[in-house]
């Protein structure tokens, strides 16, 4: 088989479409980490129920990627939506992704509560051309994130930008709100950056595609996973676009 594509998806319902729709199917269990190998309309896939979570991310991809070798890797799945322009079903492409659970906190005495306000984001530490750096955002695959661009989605509207990442589910919009303005981050989910991460380690193309499946600016607009299904038909497409630009 040629190297694959390899597809991650957080939860069932963002990965069980994509994997249901696999022929030749041949399932493998890496650490607790169920991953499918087959061809997704001809072309070779993996795809990897990665669980939720940064640690469940980086070791799936970590795993997967040594295991399998793939041309690329895609991380997708459902988003909340920071942007007040986002709706339930749009799709955000991940041109970068920043890391939100590092922060600083400055000291305050007991009894003084807290200011989250005040916090400071200093990124994580990553070696980078031979040095230790402190890394804020990691960016997608260039090359990827056009063919994203240039698909078809009928579910909503398409935007390209910054998504957040952490083990973190904001729900203050005064949080979100400046999220929003000082990091320009569209939506945050909790994995995308994890993935960038490995993938930047091992020297692997990566692309971050999410849609929104909640909007706390609008009350209407809770939580739905259904939506997981929508981001998976959009990847389905994607992968067709790589195996022909790149095949």
């Amino acid at each position: 088989m040629d190297s694959p594509i390899l597809i991650l998806g957080p939860m069932s319902s963002e990965i069980d479409a994509l994997t249901a729709a696999l022929t030749e199917p041949q399932e493998t269990m890496l650490g607790g980490y169920r991953c499918t190998a087959g061809l997704l309309d001809g072309v070779p896939v993996v795809t990897v129920r990665s669980f939720i979570g940064m640690v469940h991310a980086a070791a799936a991809t970590a795993l997967a990627v040594t295991r399998f070798s793939p041309r690329c890797v895609i991380i997708q799945g459902t988003s909340g939506a920071h942007d007040p322009a986002l709706h339930r079903g749009d799709l955000v492409i991940g041109s970068s992704m920043v890391e939100l659970g590092s922060y600083y906190a400055p000291h305050r005495d007991a009894g003084t509560g807290s200011d989250w306000f005040a916090y400071t984001f200093p990124g994580v530490q990553m070696p980078v051309d031979q040095q230790t750096e402190r890394v804020r955002a990691l960016r997608s695959d260039p090359a990827l994130v056009a063919l994203a661009e240039a698909l078809p989605y009928e579910h909503g509207v398409k935007k390209t930008g910054t998504i957040g990442s952490g083990d973190i589910w904001n729900r203050e919009l005064d949080v979100i709100d400046r999220l929003h303005r000082e990091h320009g981050t569209l939506c945050e989910e909790m994995e995308g950056f994890a993935v960038a991460q490995v993938c930047f380690m091992l020297h692997v193309p990566m692309l971050d595609v999410r849609v929104i499946s909640n909007n706390e600016w609008y009350a209407e607009e809770e939580f739905d996973d259904s939506v997981g299904v929508w981001c998976q038909e959009f990847c389905r497409r994607l992968v067709a676009a790589i195996d022909r630009s790149f095949g």
